[in-house]
């Protein structure tokens, strides 16, 4: 739902610091809607409140961005090419170990994801289910 134009205008005129009833349009909808005027009252009522909390800033998303690219790009610039006959273990191997009762049926499942000469990547998994 769109909020009404003469709204959004209010609040672009507090946003900006500016009395919003030295605004033409905002004093021509006030004299036509007693309710405006009745939910500016409320509203202006709680801008001191609204003034003593601390400002938010918003995350910076490039710089984050920036980052887990150049973090990418050396890893995948730094991996080791596979060795000739070398194959990438496929996601199904895997291996069950269950482990002492220390909490009911709890187990513990690696997962190979990818095989080399020099270099093995694996995934633990730990799981508990209910007796």
């Amino acid at each position: 739902m769109d909020a009404d134009p003469r709204e959004q205008r209010l609040h672009e005129l507090l946003d900006q610091r500016i009395d919003p009833l030295t605004d033409p349009t905002i004093v021509d909808w006030f004299s036509a809607d007693p309710t405006a005027v009745e939910r500016y009252a409320r509203l202006h009522e709680r801008l001191p409140a609204l003034r003593a909390l601390p400002v938010r800033r918003s995350p910076r998303l490039v710089p984050r961005f920036a980052i887990a690219a150049v973090l990418f790009a050396t890893t995948w610039l730094c991996w080791p090419e596979p060795a000739a006959g070398a194959r990438p273990t496929p996601h199904a191997q895997g291996s069950l170990v269950v482990l002492p009762p220390t909490r009911p049926m709890t187990f513990r499942v690696r997962t190979a994801l990818f095989e080399h000469p020099d270099a093995r990547l694996e995934v633990f998994t730990e799981r508990s289910l209910p007796r």
